[in-house]
């Protein structure tokens, strides 16, 4: 709950506060899929011109989360990345069987 009035309707930028390049980024995450995962480990990035109006730096400025907030990150880019990809397998590994999906006692039924 927000105790200051002059928190509410605002926009925050909730981030780390920390700079990390997407080639880091890209290594990160490829690194925490290939143990599940193992086809991702020959995927290189691959690099192209800028275009008009990319950003070549860019870095989180969490001060008025913190200062209107209270807002403190939990976990830096690689540990949240490890918690988002675990709740991803989790979530999205298929069932070794129907059997896994059904509760309680299964039934056998043989020939006819």
């Amino acid at each position: 709950m927000v105790d200051d009035p002059a928190a509410v309707n605002e926009i925050y930028n909730v981030g780390l506060s920390e700079k990390t390049t997407l080639n880091e980024l890209f290594e990160m995450i490829r690194s925490l899929l290939e143990p599940r995962f193992p086809h991702p480990r020959g995927v290189r990035p691959v690099h192209r011109a800028s275009r008009a109006g990319d950003v070549r730096l860019l870095q989180a400025d969490i001060d008025k989360a913190k200062r209107l907030l209270g807002y403190r990150p939990l976990w830096r880019i690689r540990q949240g990345l490890e918690r988002t990809i675990e709740w991803h397998a989790a979530k999205l590994a298929p069932p070794r069987s129907i059997d896994d999906r059904l509760p309680g006692p299964q039934v056998s039924f043989h020939g006819s």
